[in-house]
């Protein structure tokens, strides 16, 4: 080749590579235009960067919970609620997106976000302040603002230009602590929220703390993002003041029912049972979610519909089918299977009471045996008051009548006395405590197996229909008739340890006195 030839070629190379390079200017200022314009493009564009090693699947109730935030950054909407099931990009989009996206065009824009725990409310503001920091962010609009080195922690940080993303929890102190717009992320525990204690003391701090922590009343804007917890949860006392915009997201939808909102927008599914998100949650996990939450709880979670049911949390008719014993009497027949009684572990549940006087509280104890297929069958239950001198002895007598292996008794207060005489008296004991629980809470996992058809009651007994009656009464609040239902969530609790055999052999139950 000639030299003349040459110099063509490497000529024609060097225009090639401009044009390209060009090419990629005018792609990325599109691409930083659009992220500038779009808050859903945004959340694209910089996915990568939040979320390097997981691949975002795109939905259109992103793009919902997006449009509805930038109608928050306009001032359309002044207090928004988005109520949406767990798992689909919302803290992300909501704390760690949409503040630093605000900030390309407000960058004085103030932010104070709570979250329910404090690892949670730190991630967020962590992972936005690594959003802000990164190369992609920077490389873009790096003019724009940059963050203060004398301000500038995981929970609180600043830019020069007076704008600051402040984080903190649900029920803390925020004194002294203000902003343009105010974030609640999942304000209530879902472990804890059926307690009422535990949801007045959300509802308070939000009407009498950080509801008016806004800046300025005219111009200041609240989101509350998360999934239905209860029907009486802070979001449930918000929508009821009226001040808020709903953005309603149920996993499954109901052609009967099709939210929309104030900006136009409508869910844009058809067919009802069409899924929110069927690459991710369809049929099979909804009856996972069933069998975990409940009806009640998957209407709540996932439905963000939750039922007005205070008070009524048991149904009788989850007790219609009964259990027999059979013939050789070493099974119980139950619809559609046989269960060896070999295969379970016998146990007593004592909620011991003081029992003086006609109105002292009644003393419950229960017989169970649970199986390994995690059906548990009720023997006995007894709610009498009992003097503390005769307490051994009727739990003697229950654990002789069913082979009781231990005896799970609550040990609180005057209750170690019993656990110290049930001892004494040769009985294997198990210390059990409520942890703190509500009555409620404690009785959740009872709800949930009692509803899914693993609590079986027998044929006959003169204790079972004033136990129903007990069960149908039961709200959860102080100062009910409730001993058997504690004595039943207690069972369930204990027994939950016991997954399924992974033989199909008996269990060697001696294991189980070795351990207390």
């Amino acid at each position: 080749m000639s030299v003349l030839s040459l110099s063509t070629v490497i000529a024609d190379q060097q225009r090639l590579l401009q044009l390209l390079r060009a090419k990629a200017a005018r792609e990325d200022a599109r691409d930083i235009s659009a992220a500038e314009k779009s808050l859903a493009e945004f959340v694209r564009q910089a996915w990568h960067v939040v979320e390097p090693t997981t691949q975002l699947e795109w939905g259109w109730h992103i793009d919902a919970i997006c449009d509805h935030l930038e109608a928050v950054t306009r001032g359309d909407i002044k207090n928004l609620a988005i109520t949406i099931p767990p798992g689909c990009t919302k803290s992300i989009t909501v704390g760690v997106m949409w503040p630093a996206w605000t900030w390309l065009r407000e960058p004085s824009t103030r932010w104070l976000c709570a979250g329910n725990e404090a690892d949670i409310a730190t991630r967020d503001s962590v992972a936005c302040r690594r959003l802000i920091e990164s190369e992609w962010y920077r490389g873009r609009w790096g003019d724009r603002f940059k963050l203060t080195t004398d301000q500038n922690v995981k929970t609180w940080y600043e830019n020069d230009r007076r704008g600051m993303r402040i984080a903190t929890t649900v029920g803390s102190n925020v004194t002294g602590k203000k902003g343009d717009i105010l974030i609640c992320d999942d304000p209530h525990d879902a472990r804890k929220v059926e307690s009422i204690a535990e949801r007045n003391r959300v509802l308070q701090w939000w009407d009498h703390s950080f509801y008016n922590r806004v800046n300025n009343y005219m111009t200041g804007r609240r989101v509350m993002v998360g999934q239905r917890t209860h029907h009486q949860d802070l979001i449930g006392h918000i929508l009821a003041s009226g001040e808020f915009t709903e953005l309603r997201v149920p996993e499954e939808f109901n052609a009967a029912k099709r939210y929309s909102t104030s900006i136009g927008w409508s869910d844009p599914r058809t067919e009802s049972g069409e899924w929110l998100r069927p690459t991710r949650f369809g049929h099979e996990q909804k009856k996972a979610a069933l069998k975990r939450l409940g009806t009640r709880g998957y209407a709540t979670q996932h439905g963000q519909a939750p039922p007005a049911q205070e008070g009524v949390h048991f149904n009788p008719s989850w007790f219609a089918a009964r259990y027999k014993v059979g013939d050789g009497l070493d099974t119980f027949e139950i619809p559609g299977k046989s269960i060896n009684m070999s295969y379970c572990v016998p146990f007593v549940v004592l909620d011991p009471a003081t029992g003086k006087g006609a109105n002292g509280d009644c003393t419950g104890i229960g017989a169970f045996a649970w199986a390994s297929s995690n059906d548990v069958f009720v023997r006995e239950m007894i709610s009498e008051r009992i003097p503390i001198d005769r307490l051994v002895a009727a739990v003697q007598g229950m654990v002789r009548r069913w082979g009781a292996e231990y005896v799970v008794c609550e040990a609180n207060g005057f209750q170690i006395y019993a656990v110290r005489d049930l001892r004494a008296a040769g009985l294997v004991v198990k210390e059990i405590s409520p942890e703190g629980k509500g009555k409620l809470v404690r009785a959740s996992r009872a709800i949930i197996m009692s509803e899914q058809g693993q609590i079986w009651l027998p044929a006959e007994g003169d204790w079972i229909e004033p136990f129903i009656d007990e069960l149908k009464l039961f709200t959860g609040e102080d100062g009910g008739v409730d001993n058997q239902v504690d004595v039943l969530a207690y069972a369930c609790i204990e027994g939950s340890r016991y997954g399924d055999d992974d033989g199909g052999g008996p269990r060697v139950l001696s294991e189980t006195r070795r351990k207390y």
